[in-house]
């Protein structure tokens, strides 16, 4: 009889280990998968910048406001396409677009958001910040555009590159509704205490940037308990320096 429960209980405390570690071996088989996916999907930015005739920075400060130097409707047409056909996740990414001066958000839905500018209050005046430029710009009382060095509104460069990292880790725990902070190829991350994603393979600082995020299920329930652990992947591409 004692052999019995011995048995029993070995089969139980089996059956408690095995299943969710079974479980946690095959969401971390998925999760590198979807990272591959991403990998591949997010190289579709070249294909959709017009470099022949524009530089970098040209592009990041006009085109809203000249002919569309890049297209941003194929761009998710293509990462949906690859990202699609290489997994089966039923959930999407979101998408980021960051150029030097603002970023953008494409929902799992393909839609993107309005610019999110990099800005920065000094008394009680707004100014726009760019990752590529040691000055920022305003608009005075009249409406019109006035340049400003960092120095003069007590700024160091160190500190202009947080404010970037800092609204764009901001606005995408916002977005997917959980607290990330994604650090950059520089090593710069918000320094919070909540998730921490190591990257060294793009850099929003660098260039015109397009990352994905994706995060899937991260409870699961075994018998009674919940075990929560971290279920999301993260992958970008940084443009290499433009004429």
């Amino acid at each position: 009889m004692s052999q019995i429960m011995v048995a029993v209980l070995l089969i139980f405390l089996i059956l408690i280990l095995f299943v969710p570690m079974n479980i946690l071996v095959q969401t971390d088989m998925e999760r590198e998968g979807i990272k591959e996916a991403l990998n591949l999907a997010v190289k579709t930015l070249p294909n959709n910048v017009y470099v022949s005739y524009i530089s970098s920075q040209e592009l990041s400060e006009g085109d809203l406001i000249s002919n569309t130097k890049l297209d941003k409707t194929r761009l998710l047409q293509e990462f949906s396409e690859i990202f699609n056909n290489n997994t089966t996740t039923k959930n999407k990414p979101i998408k980021v677009l960051v150029y030097f001066d603002r970023f953008e958000i494409a929902d799992s839905e393909n839609r993107w958001s309005t610019p999110f500018f990099f800005t920065y209050i000094c008394n009680n005046t707004l100014y726009y910040l760019s990752s590529k430029e040691s000055t920022a710009y305003y608009y005075d009382i009249e409406d019109n555009k006035q340049i400003a060095n960092l120095e003069a509104i007590y700024l160091t460069e160190a500190q202009k590159n947080q404010i970037i990292i800092n609204k764009i880790n901001s606005i995408v725990s916002q977005c997917l509704k959980a607290e990330f902070d994604i650090s950059f190829a520089g090593g710069i991350g918000s320094g919070s205490k909540n998730d921490y994603i190591c990257n060294k393979l793009f850099n929003v600082l660098d260039n015109i940037t397009f990352f994905a995020v994706y995060i899937g299920k991260s409870n699961l329930d075994i018998w009674s308990d919940r075990l929560s652990f971290h279920n999301y992947c993260v992958s970008g591409f940084t443009l290499e320096d433009m004429p």
